[in-house]
């Protein structure tokens, strides 16, 4: 069965932490999920450069090396990204910027999650 990811809540949601964590369960099922679609304020999931205090979980980091450690296809949103100052080295050029797009993200648009849905059997959203 194909499970496709829609996290659209940010780093400081508790839905955010929620996604990880029915991620994470799927895997110990062994059902990896096809794909981690992060859009609107999901996609500061994936920006690599993220302060935070001493002592303070970083649930960016936690996500990001839990996609990468389990080799699921992480995609945020490009408009949504660019709009929120996560830039992979394309966008970064085109935008005179740096780029802050953590590994293992890609950016792609929505037509990649369009197409993702249209090959789930289940797709959540969070």
């Amino acid at each position: 069965m194909q499970v496709s990811v829609l996290v659209s809540a940010g780093p400081n949601s508790p839905a955010a932490v929620s996604a990880l964590q029915y991620c994470q369960a799927l895997v110990s099922i062994n059902h990896k999920p096809h794909i981690v679609f992060f859009y609107q304020d999901g996609v500061l999931l994936a920006q690599n450069h993220l302060h935070l205090g001493p002592g303070e979980f970083s649930l960016a980091e936690a996500w990001q090396q839990f996609l990468e450690q389990e080799g699921i296809t992480a995609v945020a949103c490009t408009a949504s990204a660019v709009r929120r100052g996560v830039y992979d080295e394309q966008a970064a050029a085109q935008y005179q910027q740096h780029p802050t797009l953590a590994r293992p993200f890609t950016l792609a648009g929505l037509g990649t999650w369009a197409e993702a849905v249209r090959e789930s059997h289940k797709v959540i959203s969070f």
